[in-house]
């Protein structure tokens, strides 16, 4: 962007930057007084707009070199442009999937690139020729499907947050012909109001329990497994790739981990398994009573294998912890298996831990994300622990 300075020895500094076919010109002019400052700066701003979205002519080019915002030097390198082929997104999606590859687990690669996939179904043959065309085209695209598929606001900013991280990593491989990221110009939809989590009641988690003893999913550790992810807040696959060593006298350890191909039914990337946040956490509760009953019983599962819940070297498939949880137990509810999650993040506030340690015991990104607990109003009015 084009600045204008008061300069101490040489009247009035005018900064720019033109954008070339082969490379970027810094310019740094003068002017006596502060009027041919400001009237120069209104040319040279005009022609970095231009060069910086390819959108000049040969007359602009000569204009600007009439203004002195460009030397004649300079101008044949604007007056000799290359033939550009503008990309589409679908030409762009192999850089987007490499950066996905090296910066994101499996999990969030596999969610990522299904929303990506199903958005260039739709868009990714258009080509990128124009910035204000394209954003348009991509406002019009997010409304329409917003209205025809009832999207929440939070959902057609996932459209949007997608097609501009393509277009940002074609930018930083210097394979998109524009600086600017026309979808970074779109504005985002506003928050819609917080979503409570569903936390269960006392009385919910009490039936859960004392039902989950009953049952024999899980290879017989259906129990344990509840007690895992209502005492522990463990994510799913967190649960899952659990093993052993993970599994201390005070505290069960959250982490990456080498997981070869005929130790699961999933399809890991550089056989590796990585937490949601891909950062290794401790679940660590400073109650004896809770390092008693909860770490203990899971310490007590018989080592069949390096997995915690698995059956011999395996572990536990994924889609068995879900049908066992929602297709089954949950089936008749409006609780389902993060719902227990939630509730260990509940519990937690309620028990008066800082929201920082909260955060952490969560895995969440942010404190804003944890924050959304302290939204429900009802308050623990029995030891929780005594539900074990």
């Amino acid at each position: 962007m084009a600045f204008v300075g008061k300069h101490k020895t040489s009247g009035w500094r005018i900064i720019y930057v033109l954008y070339a076919p082969t490379r970027i010109i810094e310019q740094e002019k003068y002017r006596r007084t502060k009027e041919k400052a400001l009237a120069f700066l209104k040319e040279a701003e005009k022609f970095e707009s231009f060069t910086r979205q390819r959108t000049y002519t040969d007359e602009d080019v000569r204009k600007a070199v009439n203004f002195k915002v460009l030397t004649e030097d300079e101008a044949q390198e604007f007056l000799k442009i290359p033939v550009v082929n503008y990309p589409s997104l679908k030409e762009l999606l192999p850089f987007y999937k490499e950066y996905a590859g090296k910066h994101w687990n499996q999990k969030t690669y596999d969610s990522y690139m299904a929303t990506t996939n199903m958005l260039l179904n739709d868009i990714g043959n258009v080509a990128i020729s124009n910035t204000s065309e394209f954003k348009k085209m991509i406002e019009d695209y997010v409304k329409d499907a917003g209205a025809k598929k009832k999207l929440s606001n939070r959902t057609k900013n996932t459209y949007l947050d997608r097609i501009r991280q393509i277009i940002d990593v074609a930018i930083k491989a210097n394979k998109f012909p524009f600086i600017e990221n026309p979808v970074t110009l779109i504005d985002k939809y506003p928050d819609e109001a917080v979503r409570i989590p569903r936390v269960l009641t006392y009385d919910e988690a009490a039936h859960l329990l004392s039902e989950s003893k009953q049952r024999t999913a899980l290879f017989g550790l259906f129990y344990e497994a509840t007690l895992v992810y209502l005492f522990c807040g463990l994510r799913l696959e967190e649960l899952k790739y659990l093993t052993h060593k993970d599994v201390l006298d005070d505290r069960i350890m959250i982490q990456p981990k080498r997981i070869a191909p005929h130790e699961t039914e999933q399809e890991l990337k550089g056989g590796k398994w990585n937490p949601k946040r891909g950062s290794t956490r401790a679940i660590y509760i400073e109650d004896d009573i809770w390092q008693g009953r909860v770490i203990e019983k899971i310490k007590n599962i018989p080592v069949k294998g390096r997995f915690v819940f698995s059956q011999n070297a395996k572990s536990i498939n994924k889609y068995a912890i879900d049908s066992a949880y929602n297709d089954r137990f949950f089936k008749k509810s409006d609780l389902s298996l993060h719902c227990l999650r939630h509730t260990f993040i509940t519990w937690r506030i309620e028990c008066g831990d800082p929201l920082p340690r909260v955060m952490y015991l969560a895995g969440h990104r942010d404190i804003e994300t944890t924050m959304r607990y302290t939204h429900i109003s009802e308050k623990k009015i029995k030891n929780i622990i005594d539900l074990i």
